[in-house]
């Protein structure tokens, strides 16, 4: 189905994968997915929070819809104010209640900010139609903290929560057994990014992805945020960074946020997709390979 401002795919019976139709995707693509159950739905992420993304998923179902987050990204949690209420995983709660407090604090300035961002975003053809209307505005919002091994129940339909953090602290990756795919949100895809403030060592993502690994025979595909494979990207993940810790990856070298940082396997010239024909890559900083001490949290 298709309207001014979203377009979506059925991929699976009872699930839709939902883009912004009039988004030049020029940045890169982003998706969010719609799971219908007997008794509710769920939405997983927002991405950018250009249009009402909860109005559109009233047009794919009459079931109640719930949101669940893969993590706490502005590509990811976009369209949030569009509900009263979401589910993330605890890990990531603080850093999102950062950028709402942000938001809540100056109204003006966030309306201002995402319109801009949503002109830039937009094909030419629609630069001059998007306004102030197409994005909600900051309000009170609740935030459900979940947890590994929490189920969704959407009325014989079950959904598990299985965290994988690395891109960030509470990343989560959501598994339908019965129907074999997984969402992975940034999980473990070609442009992983442990590069970030926030993001976990490349020692722990490891032990993450090892832990998603043992619950690969729950799934067959895995549809992120921005792009989708098959579940063996996920070994693909493990041997590249089981490179990473042996010293022995391309060290690819490349910066961000004004710090050098590496990309474990080296891209084509083209500068998209691996040089080796493999697809998993990942961007890390040198001094977070290893984990570091555990602090408690400053209250």
């Amino acid at each position: 189905m298709k309207d001014r401002l979203f377009e979506s795919t059925l991929i699976y019976e009872n699930t839709y994968r939902i883009t912004n139709c009039f988004d030049s995707h020029e940045r890169m693509n982003t998706f969010s997915y719609l799971i219908i159950g007997d008794e509710r739905a769920m939405l997983i992420d927002t991405m950018f929070g250009y249009g009402n993304i909860r109005e559109y998923c009233q047009k794919l179902t009459d079931k109640p819809v719930i949101l669940v987050c893969t993590h706490y990204h502005g590509d990811h949690t976009g369209g949030n104010f569009d509900f009263d209420e979401y589910y993330m995983h605890a890990d990531d709660i603080p850093f999102m209640k950062s950028a709402f407090d942000r938001a809540m604090n100056d109204t003006a300035a966030y309306r201002n900010m995402r319109l801009s961002q949503m002109k830039n975003a937009v094909l030419d053809e629609f630069k001059e139609k998007v306004t102030a209307n197409d994005f909600s505005m900051p309000h009170p919002i609740c935030i459900w903290p979940i947890f590994d091994g929490d189920v969704f129940d959407l009325g014989k339909r079950l959904i598990e929560v299985v965290h994988v953090g690395g891109h960030t602290p509470g990343e989560i990756v959501l598994i339908d057994a019965e129907n074999k795919p997984a969402f992975t949100g940034d999980a473990c895809n070609s442009n992983t990014l442990l590069q970030l403030p926030g993001s976990l060592s490349v020692e722990e993502y490891k032990e993450f992805l090892v832990k998603l690994k043992g619950k690969q025979s729950l799934f067959d595909h895995c549809y992120g945020g921005h792009e989708d494979f098959d579940s063996s990207i996920v070994d693909e993940g493990i041997e590249l960074v089981d490179r990473v810790l042996s010293g022995t990856d391309d060290k690819e070298k490349s910066e961000s946020f004004g710090r050098t940082c590496f990309y474990a396997a080296y891209h084509k010239e083209s500068g998209r997709g691996r040089k080796d024909g493999k697809r998993f890559n990942m961007a890390y900083l040198p001094d977070n390979i290893w984990k570091k001490e555990k602090q408690g949290r400053i209250l």
